[in-house]
């Protein structure tokens, strides 16, 4: 984020409107994830899942209960203070029952991945959890040497920037050596490290068809799934953990015995063992070419990255919709994804796939999957029978240094059935400042001494009765019931079986305001200039339609602009109700007159009664 800060604000200014280039993705995406964030959601998933697996996570949640709310904020990190998990997970949810867990017979089995690693965040604590597992589970090794093992067989980082690889890789060395030397090492020598750039421009070097010969010899199988490979993943560059190499490959290694993915992917004969392979034939091949080498080398390590199964995800990944993508990505996407094109929602996807069965996903995201229409099948998904979630945290804005996303986060449990509840909390109208404190109160103090209510606990079922799935969950039964009725502003749109007491349209997009939009006293007397609702803080009673829109001829030269989108133009220049359609403190409805055209922010509600009885 340092080395991209003077190009962050363009770009994401950029983004809103077009898609990035690949180079671009990067510097528009690049947010430091606070470090109570990095507790909250670690503690839940890494921690949670290990004290299940050893059947103590109620027996150290009820033992948790006698700590104070500012014991569990300020708990001590040495180890030789909090030498189990147990001590330093302290932000483990009081109310969730014990669940199902991957097994392991060895703490080496133990995988943890973040796909849009950064500087390493995640990863750096996910290593003072995996210290205290190593320790409890092997205490016949010498403490000196589990950071080697961590750093060889625990962690996992996926990044489209190498600086922010290295960043990472150079994080975990410190952090290792640091941790070994106090053990009482004399030395520490870094091992490989399964932290990987998504930058595979191997795919754009000449001489590869000759690498690939040396490489191969007489082996022409091995010679065309080399070839085979960087077909399949030439548009590497700008999709990184987004790459679906087990989708891509894996069919051709379901052979014979092998009757599940997993064993494809990770078996005798798999797809994994087939790139492992492919790496030691690289390491071993000897050619002037060294550079190319080396590509091809980080290239397969990518690929071996990005097919193994891991326990736990976690992530801040890129966020912005398909606008910010580029091209390319947006076409792979849709093709091999699911759900939309969002960057945050395919790298859930992309997690869902990596991660075993009643592993953890953990990650901070844009709320917009809590409410926006787009996101429906998505969000119903995550409240159904796909998988469960533990809790989310609306966190809002000011998490993520500069960035204005409002944010959330969650820790989901991948193939589990949801339980009947959840907790939320409620931290989006609290100061930047003093959203860690109110998350420990709500969530381990008392609740009772905010004037607000934090802390929620709702049935995930009862978000369905609200069209849409939106995840209000602040909002009352009593509220909800009011869905029950059998009368609806507008049952068609709202996609359920029931009276319509109206229509509700969203209007023009003139795809260029600065163009046809005017201030009302700049067109005084002008023809062709008509009154226009664009929403905002007017939007009341009786509000002032400030704007004037140009629809000489009747909108011809609006119509014909590329990008413009006249929407239900047969209901423009009728009475009607505006609101605005974008406003956190809920819908306000003003009367609108009959001579204007409304807008796609500043919406029309046309009842079938009297306009100023629906007002009423």
């Amino acid at each position: 984020q340092y080395y991209n800060a003077s190009k962050l604000e363009e770009l994401r200014r950029t983004g809103d409107y077009e898609a990035l280039t690949p180079e671009e993705v990067t510097a528009a995406n690049q947010f430091y994830t606070p470090h109570w964030v990095v507790r909250m959601l670690t503690d839940n998933s890494l921690g949670r899942l290990y004290l299940e697996q050893q059947e103590l996570v109620d027996e150290v949640v009820e033992s948790q209960s006698v700590l104070s709310p500012e014991e569990r904020k300020e708990r001590p990190t040495a180890i030789d203070e909090s030498p189990d998990v147990s001590d330093l997970c302290t932000y483990l949810g009081p109310t969730r029952e014990s669940g199902n867990a991957p097994s392991f017979a060895n703490p080496s089995e133990l995988r943890v991945i973040d796909p849009a690693c950064g500087s390493g965040h995640f990863l750096l604590y996910a290593f003072d959890v995996l210290e205290r597992i190593w320790r409890n589970e092997r205490p016949d090794i010498d403490p000196s040497e589990i950071p080697r093992k961590i750093l060889k067989h625990n962690l996992y980082g996926v990044d489209l920037d190498m600086r922010a690889c290295q960043l990472t890789a150079f994080n975990l060395y410190l952090k290792a050596r640091e941790r070994a030397e106090k053990e009482g090492a004399s030395s520490f020598s870094m091992p490989q490290i399964g932290v990987v750039c998504a930058d595979a421009k191997i795919a754009n070097f000449d001489g590869v068809s000759q690498l690939f010969d040396q490489i191969a010899g007489s082996n022409s199988s091995l010679r065309d799934t080399l070839e085979e490979l960087l077909e399949q993943f030439e548009d590497t560059h700008g999709l990184g953990s987004l790459l679906d190499v087990r989708g891509t490959l894996s069919d051709e290694f379901v052979k014979g015995s092998q009757l599940t993915l997993q064993g494809a992917v990770e078996g005798p004969n798999s797809l994994k063992q087939l790139l492992e392979t492919l790496s030691e034939e690289v390491d071993e091949n000897q050619t002037d070419q060294q550079f190319l080498i080396e590509d091809l080398r980080s290239f397969l390590h990518l690929l071996v990255v990005l097919t193994q199964q891991y326990d736990v995800a976690l992530m801040n990944p890129p966020y912005g919709s398909g606008n910010r993508m580029p091209d390319s990505v947006h076409d792979y996407v849709d093709e091999r994804y699911e759900y939309k094109a969002e960057y945050y929602i395919n790298f859930f996807e992309a997690c869902e796939r990596l991660v075993r069965d009643y592993g953890r996903i953990g990650m901070i995201v844009p709320r917009t999957f809590m409410f926006k229409q787009t996101f429906q099948d998505f969000r119903e998904d995550f409240v159904g029978d796909r998988g469960s979630f533990d809790f989310l945290a609306e966190y809002g804005i000011g998490v993520l240094d500069k960035a204005t996303v409002r944010t959330a986060g969650t820790v989901v449990r991948v193939n589990e059935e949801q339980d009947s509840t959840a907790d939320f909390y409620r931290l989006h109208d609290v100061e930047k400042g003093e959203k860690e404190w109110k998350f420990v109160k709500a969530a381990f103090g008392d609740d009772g001494s905010d004037k607000v209510q934090r802390w929620y606990q709702q049935d995930v079922s009862q978000f369905a009765v609200v069209p849409g799935t939106p995840l209000s969950y602040w909002v009352p039964d009593s509220i909800r019931e009011i869905y029950e009725t059998t009368e609806f502003f507008d049952a068609d749109n709202a996609g359920v079986d029931a009276d319509s007491l109206g229509a509700v349209k969203q209007g023009l997009a003139t795809a260029d305001n600065a163009r046809f939009l005017r201030r009302f006293w700049e067109t005084d007397g002008l023809d062709g200039w008509v009154p226009f609702a664009k929403g905002g803080s007017d939007a009341w009673i009786l509000p002032r339609i400030t704007r004037m829109v140009w629809w000489g001829e009747e909108g011809k030269d609006v119509k014909r602009f590329d990008g413009s989108y006249p929407r239900s133009e047969q209901y423009y220049f009728s009475e009607a109700l505006t609101y605005t359609n974008i406003k956190e403190g809920g819908k306000r409805f003003g009367y609108l007159h009959e001579d204007s055209i409304f807008g796609t922010a500043g919406q029309a509600f046309l009842p079938q009664r009297a306009v100023w009885e629906a007002l009423a």
